[in-house]
């Protein structure tokens, strides 16, 4: 803990995104970061769970699909497994007729 409080302080003083400043006895002042954007792979994953939940499985079906191609593309091997998964859970509810609000 010391050794990591230690490297901690002693950056603290070299990076140009951080000052100490004179206000309340010495206040810790960050330049914000630029925003970076959302991950795709999540964005549709998320996307695709709600529209499961609201009975539309064909267009959950095609973002998870996307994802899926995303993920081929980048060698996501963890958010391959994912949509696999939520496909196959797409799957079973079309085999048992889901309809928003539960089973027909």
């Amino acid at each position: 803990m010391r050794k990591a409080l230690d490297t901690f302080d002693t950056g603290l003083a070299r990076n140009p995104r951080v000052r100490i400043n004179e206000k309340a006895g010495g206040w810790i002042s960050v330049t914000p970061l630029t925003a970076q954007p959302e991950p795709t792979n999540l964005a549709y994953g998320n996307q695709a769970v709600i529209l499961r939940a609201w009975g539309r499985l064909e267009e959950a079906m095609a973002l998870h699909k996307e994802q899926e191609a995303l993920c081929l593309e980048l060698g996501d091997k963890d958010g391959l497994s994912r949509s696999y998964g939520n496909q196959a859970l797409i799957l079973q509810d079309w085999d048992f007729g889901f309809t928003p609000g539960g089973l027909s």
